[in-house]
């Protein structure tokens, strides 16, 4: 399930960041849309956001988080994009394997 399948990633980013999943949804639902979340903030650029995403995504349901492509090509392109990785990046992009 996408928060905006036909909006931009800043447009989906100002959405998600107003949404409230509710506590009754499945622990998968609700890393999916984590990892939704964080992909449309990597693509806004907000690269601290888009990795707080994927963290919370682990947090939820760390297995299904580790074989998602979705947040397997967000931490890609968190990589991709940063200079330095910050230790937190470097250690879900070791996480995931990548």
């Amino acid at each position: 399930m996408s928060l905006l399948p036909d909006a931009g990633p800043g447009e989906a980013f100002a959405k998600a960041k107003k949404s409230r999943m509710p506590a009754s949804w499945p622990a998968s639902r609700r890393a999916h849309v984590w990892i939704d979340r964080g992909r449309s903030e990597m693509e806004s650029g907000h690269h601290q956001a888009a990795l707080h995403s994927i963290m919370k995504a682990r947090e939820v349901a760390p297995q299904q988080t580790r074989y998602h492509p979705g947040a397997r090509a967000t931490i890609e392109g968190l990589v991709q994009q940063q200079r330095r990785t910050p230790d937190a990046l470097s250690y879900l992009s070791s996480w995931l394997g990548l």
